[in-house]
C-alpha cells in the first residue's frame, strides 16, 4: 500500500469512465508522479483504449455497479493510507499537486470533506442548516432511528479524505450498515437516481462516531449548482480551488466550456489527442433522464 494518492471511482456507466479519464490527465498534467487509482468494472472503460490505461497506475475492479455504494467501501478498496478520493466527474485545476493537499490533511486530521451546514440535535437552535442542500431524510427520523446526539452534517462527497486507522474503518463500517438498512429504517428516505444516496450514510456515521470537518464549509471544489450555474474566471479556480465539479444531470454552456478548455490544455500537455468533452448525463443515462 502507497502512502498518497487519488481514488477515483467510475462503475455502472461508460460515461464515469470517460469522466475519471479527463480528472486523471488533469491531474497527471500537474504531476505526472501523482499515483491514481481507478476502481471500476468492465463496463466503464470500454471507451478508453488500452494504450491510455497509462493515467492509472492502480486499475482496481469491483462487482458493485453502484457508484454510491462502492464510495461506502473506499476504506477497503483504496491502495492508499492517505486517500484523496474524487468525484469522476470533476477536473483538477489548482497549480499544486493532490500530493500536497493529501499531505497536509493527513497532518490535520483522520477524515473530512465538504460540509454545506449541520444540525445540531443538542442545541437545534445554533443549527446551521443549507437549506439549498440535503440530509436525504427527515433529520427528526434519522435522530430516531439512529439515537443520534451529536451535530448531522450536511456531507458532500465530491471530495473527501481519509486515513486508513482504526476511526475511520468504524465509520465506514457504520456507513455501510445505515446503507444496507436506510430504506427499511427510513420512510422518509430520498433516493437519488433510484440509489441509496451515500452521503446519508456518512451523515449519520459522521454523527454516531464524532468525525467533524477539519474545516466547517471547507470549499475544496466549485460547483456550478451552488453559484447559480455560473463559472468563474480560470485564475480565479486556479486561486481558490482544488477541482472544478460538474456533478448534476445538466450543466451550463458556461461550465461545459471551462471544463472542455481545462481537459483540453492537459491534453495537449500530456500528448494526448483524444477528449471525451463533457456531455450532460441526462442525455446518457436512461435513470437521469427519469429525474
Amino acid at each position: 500500500m502507497l502512502k498518497n494518492g487519488v481514488s477515483i471511482i467510475a462503475t455502472g456507466h461508460h460515461y464515469y469512465g470517460r469522466m475519471a479519464f479527463n480528472l486523471a490527465k488533469t491531474i497527471k498534467a500537474i504531476d505526472k508522479t501523482c499515483p491514481i487509482q481507478i476502481i471500476t468494472n468492465g463496463v466503464a472503460l470500454n471507451p478508453i483504449g488500452a494504450r491510455s490505461h497509462w493515467v492509472f497506475d492502480f486499475i482496481t475492479h469491483t462487482q458493485i455497479t453502484d457508484g454510491f455504494e462502492v464510495k461506502l467501501h473506499i476504506d477497503k478498496l483504496t491502495e492508499f493510507e492517505n486517500c484523496l478520493l474524487l468525484d469522476a466527474d470533476c477536473a483538477w485545476v489548482n497549480k499544486q499537486s493532490p500530493i500536497d493537499l493529501i499531505e497536509h490533511l493527513s497532518n490535520t486530521c483522520d477524515f473530512t470533506g465538504i460540509t454545506e451546514g449541520f444540525f445540531d440535535v443538542n442545541q437545534p437552535e445554533k443549527s446551521d442548516v443549507n437549506t439549498k442542500y440535503y440530509f436525504w431524510a427527515d433529520v427528526n427520523q434519522l435522530i430516531t432511528a439512529y439515537t443520534l446526539v451529536d451535530k448531522i452534517y450536511q456531507w458532500r462527497t465530491e471530495v473527501m479524505f481519509l486515513k486508513q486507522c482504526e476511526n475511520v474503518a468504524k465509520l465506514f463500517e457504520t456507513a455501510r450498515y445505515v446503507h444496507a438498512h436506510a430504506q427499511q429504517d427510513l420512510d422518509s428516505l430520498k433516493l437519488f437516481a433510484h440509489n441509496i444516496p451515500d452521503e446519508l450514510c456518512i451523515n449519520v456515521a459522521a454523527c454516531i462516531h464524532h468525525m467533524h470537518p477539519h474545516q466547517y464549509k471547507w470549499r475544496p471544489s466549485f460547483w456550478h449548482r451552488l453559484h447559480s450555474e455560473n463559472a468563474p474566471q480560470i485564475d480565479d479556480l486556479q486561486q481558490n480551488y482544488h477541482v472544478l465539479s460538474c456533478g448534476s444531470n445538466m450543466t451550463s454552456p458556461a461550465v461545459k466550456k471551462l471544463y472542455d478548455r481545462i481537459v483540453k490544455a492537459a491534453s495537449y500537455k500530456l500528448g494526448m489527442q483524444h477528449v471525451f468533452e463533457l456531455i450532460n448525463k441526462k442525455q446518457m443515462m436512461p435513470t437521469r433522464q427519469q429525474m
